[in-house]
């Protein structure tokens, strides 16, 4: 069985191009999982249930979280605005916070960590302290610059 690394970066095309060069590995030994802004937020949500089954599965044996660093993040502003032209009011959002949904603010919640060094080093953090991940598995974070096509490791 063909040992496969596993790939969770965010939705940017541009972004594919540097997946070889970062694994050095070949297309067949690759899985890649989409993430909006690169970020696990869940130990226990479907992200990571999927991490899991695919290291059980299909013989993961090392996982890389990519992040882009020219993605910009969204204003909580901003976010709110979009919210209620979709028909979630102020009181809704309110409501959620009052309640502690998603540990504190609603609004925090959704737009998740903003600097991309720190929503890869949390995500990569979160998979290998995982408890139903094997500590055998090499998990590796990198910020990629799709503008100057530099590569960082985050350690």
């Amino acid at each position: 069985m063909i040992k496969k690394t596993l790939i969770i970066t965010g939705f940017n095309e541009k972004m594919l191009q540097f997946i070889p060069k970062i694994t050095q590995r070949d297309t067949e030994e690759l899985l890649i999982f989409t993430s909006l802004g690169e970020v696990i937020s869940q130990p226990y949500g479907c992200l990571v249930r999927d991490i899991i089954l695919a290291i059980n599965t299909e013989n993961v044996v090392e996982i890389y979280v990519i992040g882009d660093e020219n993605k910009s993040s969204i204003s909580e502003e901003d976010l709110m605005v979009r919210l209620e032209k979709s028909g979630v009011t102020k009181q809704v959002i309110e409501t959620l916070d009052y309640i502690h949904f998603g540990g504190g603010s609603t609004i925090n919640w959704l737009k998740g960590p903003q600097i991309t060094r720190d929503k890869i080093k949390s995500s990569v953090e979160l998979i290998k302290k995982h408890p139903l991940i094997p500590r055998s598995i090499l998990v590796q974070g990198f910020i990629v610059n799709t503008e100057t096509n530099e590569i960082k490791v985050v350690s």
